[in-house]
């Protein structure tokens, strides 16, 4: 198979998580097939130059030629008799009002490394008002300034202070609900050999209402989700599963929401099954009714909704009119990996049955794995944000 050579790429920070290409004016615009790449100061300058492996060609060597006379650098060499202890250190260097941070992890993928000092540019600044480190242990070492570019060696002593952040004893209490996942025994690699990894162990997942009263935690094909009341703190499971002892298929994610504008909150329960979906109701979404605490499935609420191999489902008012509707994203077509199906969004009623109010509510999104509703530009609008494999972060 004959090998495509392309371009490696190399940003420059502008600062403010904007970064520019910049491989024509850095020279590394040649095409090749690269494998693997370390930094190191390798002539002692002060700066990081790199070393890039090519795939049957020579490794690529490019010095750095920042102007000493325009920038300067700190470069901080961590020590200790036992050299374990310093991995994993974090090292945040104050200069005016930057701050920058570095966690000393030389290991970079299997038998490579790019051990050396941490180097910190330090621009036009002629010095570094101070150093903090927090060491592996939660230990901390604190150096006021001035401190002067040029090469530090700072060693870990025993009698480093103790971390300045310190977490208040008992703020949070473990409690485990009476309920173990019970994964469906498949094996997807018979069905797709290729596959990355298994797509039917998913779960499982869970939420709680908006009031604080119920949770659910999401189930398989072989073993159903279950309910929870939470009462004074405690888990409190309901007297039998509202979806039985078995679910129509893998339990993929689920929301609460007063869909039928009736003051308590009910449970939208979305499914994926990736071997195989068990006729037409088998994937559809499922609304369970909230009646005075007893959750009931609503058979009409999803009448006319195409099933869907489901990752994630969202409760929002996306058309402001007042009930909460529904977006269910699409994680795979069963059995076609990485194809996706469509993602849905469901309008509300008013009552708690849910319609494709438009053709385009049915659309293709890519694989989404979550989904949240927020206002990301300040308008009073939620908009809806999705991850996806193989894809961005959507908005």
């Amino acid at each position: 198979m004959p090998s495509i050579r392309e371009r490696n790429y190399i940003f420059q920070n502008k600062g403010n998580a904007l970064f520019v290409n910049k491989v024509d004016e850095w020279g590394m615009g040649k095409p090749g097939v690269s494998s693997g790449a370390a930094y190191a100061d390798l002539d002692n300058d002060g700066d990081l130059d790199l070393v890039v492996n090519n795939l049957n060609a020579a490794a690529g060597i490019f010095q750095n030629n920042a102007d000493p006379d325009k920038t300067s650098s700190l470069q901080i060499q961590l020590v200790s008799k036992q050299y374990a202890s310093v991995v994993g250190a974090k090292v945040e260097v104050f200069t005016g009002t930057s701050r920058q941070l570095q966690e000393f992890m030389p290991v970079r993928g299997f038998q490579s490394s790019a051990a050396g000092p941490l180097i910190f540019g330090l621009g036009s600044a002629k010095q570094a008002d101070s150093i903090r480190i927090v060491w592996a242990d939660g230990t901390l070492h604190k150096q006021a300034g001035p401190i002067t570019p040029g090469l530090m060696r700072i060693e870990k002593k025993v009698a480093s202070l103790k971390r300045d952040v310190v977490l208040e004893q008992n703020t949070l209490v473990l409690r485990t609900a009476p309920f173990s996942h019970v994964a469906t025994d498949v094996n997807d690699f018979k069905l797709q050999p290729l596959l990355p990894y298994m797509l039917s162990f998913q779960g499982p997942k869970s939420a709680v209402s908006a009031d604080g009263r119920w949770m659910y935690v999401t189930g398989s094909r072989q073993k159903a989700g279950a309910l929870f009341e939470l009462i004074s703190g405690e888990m409190v499971p309901r007297p039998a599963s509202v979806v039985g002892n078995v679910s129509v298929a893998d339990e993929a994610d689920v929301v609460f929401a007063d869909v039928d504008a009736d003051g308590d909150q009910d449970m939208v329960l979305v499914y994926a099954d990736y071997q195989s979906i068990a006729g037409e109701e088998a994937g559809k979404p499922a609304v369970f009714l909230n009646q005075g605490g007893t959750f009931a499935k609503s058979p009409t609420a999803m009448s006319g909704i195409p099933s869907v191999c489901a990752g994630t489902v969202e409760a929002w008012d996306y058309n402001y009119d007042g009930q909460t509707d529904l977006f269910v994203g699409s994680r795979v077509l069963p059995g076609q990996f990485p194809l996706a199906g469509s993602s849905l969004i469901l309008t509300n009623n008013g009552k708690g049955s849910f319609t494709l109010a438009q053709p385009a509510h049915q659309f293709q999104a890519g694989m989404v794995t979550d989904a949240v509703a927020a206002d990301m530009d300040g308008d009073k609008k939620l908009e809806l944000i999705l991850s996806r494999e193989f894809g961005t972060v959507a908005v």
